[in-house]
């Protein structure tokens, strides 16, 4: 089965989502226009991420996805696997620390194990922006149904209009995506080591990520996993953050 391009992903379609947002009555006038000169900027976005190199991706890659034991690290949810340029997993990383309050050293880890810093990547950098501005737009038009969509939209405004005390994003984990995460980590903690050392590979283009060695999750494990009588199923196409 081939991956899809990580340009696919319909939570990624921007302009269609602000003109949604724009119906909510959420963000006042001078928000959506912020949010709508960013959108104009980054059209052709997907022609530029075709244009270099393929790599498989993760497609979601963050601290919380990724778990450590000693010098092992074990990377779940992969429900946005997906083909495209490197940079599409760095622009998930890059702005941790400005945007969702991380420590800076997690960049820089993933970019030394990577075997490549992308922070003077004009395409790592549009790129990180769409992903923000899908994710601010995520929580506009979640609004209608999640009233605390509407607070964290709110404060996340401040970013695209350019105030300087904007407070850091609030990423948020359905319960959904909270039991599956617990769910591979409960299985992988489980396998014995030389059935891991089966599944090890080399991610993307890089010879490690953090620290130690990768280890992928079967490809059921990716699609489904079970705790008990519940069955966590593969979210094919879901808004990231």
């Amino acid at each position: 089965m081939a991956l899809p391009f990580c340009g696919d992903a319909q939570w990624l379609a921007v302009e269609h989502h602000l003109s949604l947002a724009e119906q909510t009555n959420v963000i006042d006038a001078a928000g959506l226009a912020a949010l709508r000169r960013h959108c104009v900027a980054l059209r052709g976005w997907k022609d530029r991420a075709r244009q270099a190199c393929s790599a498989v991706c993760h497609g979601d890659l963050h601290p919380q996805n990724v778990l450590m034991s000693g010098d092992q690290v074990v990377i779940i949810d992969w429900d946005a696997i997906c083909v495209g340029p490197p940079a599409w997993d760095h622009a998930a990383l890059l702005p941790w620390a400005e945007r969702w309050g991380g420590s800076p050293q997690w960049y820089a880890d993933f970019a030394r194990g990577y075997g490549a810093d992308l922070r003077a990547s004009p395409l790592a950098t549009e790129l990180a922006t769409l992903r923000l501005l899908a994710a601010t737009l995520n929580k506009i038009t979640g609004a209608a149904s999640d009233p605390a969509y509407a607070a964290e939209a709110r404060i996340r405004i401040r970013y695209w209009l350019g105030d300087p005390a904007a407070p850091t994003w609030t990423p948020a984990l359905t319960e959904r995506r909270r039991v599956g995460i617990a769910a591979i980590a409960v299985r992988q903690a489980r396998v014995p080591q030389q059935a891991l050392a089966s599944q090890r590979l080399l991610y993307s283009s890089g010879p490690s990520l953090l620290r130690g060695d990768l280890f992928l999750p079967s490809p059921n494990e990716i699609r489904q996993d079970v705790v008990g009588q519940r069955t966590i199923r593969r979210e094919a196409d879901r808004p990231l953050r």
